[in-house]
């Protein structure tokens, strides 16, 4: 009969990762906002497989926010493109794992308004 001298240890996912951190603008024009961000606190128990970025226009009355894009959890960067340039957008990134979503999101400090590449 065999019995292993020691035995692999499995990772069991329990809890969505921790929230990203530092969400600002790198860059605007043409319809478009470069985001970036500061990746969310690392916990070999919680690692971040996917990063969520939501936008709400802030026109009118104030909306909610919406899922306008992906990445994978080593990329800390994000366009968002097709904005109406004239209007301002808040941005928010979550971090995913198998377990969830992040309760909490990086939010941007303050709504950037989409303008025209030299409108800024």
């Amino acid at each position: 009969m065999f019995l292993p001298t020691s035995c692999p240890q499995i990772l069991v996912l329990t809890e969505p990762p921790s929230a990203p951190q530092g969400l600002y603008v790198v860059n605007t024009g043409d319809g478009t906002i470069e985001l970036a961000w500061k990746a969310a606190p690392t916990d070999p128990s919680r690692p971040v497989t996917d990063y969520i970025i939501q936008a709400m226009r802030m026109d009118g009355d104030r909306g909610e926010y919406s899922n306008i894009g992906t990445v994978n959890g080593n990329t800390l960067k994000f366009d968002a493109v097709g904005l109406q340039t004239g209007l301002d957008y808040m941005f928010k990134v979550k971090a995913v794992n198998p377990a969830g979503t992040s309760v909490d999101g990086a939010i941007l400090e303050k709504p950037i308004r989409a303008s025209k590449r030299g409108e800024d």
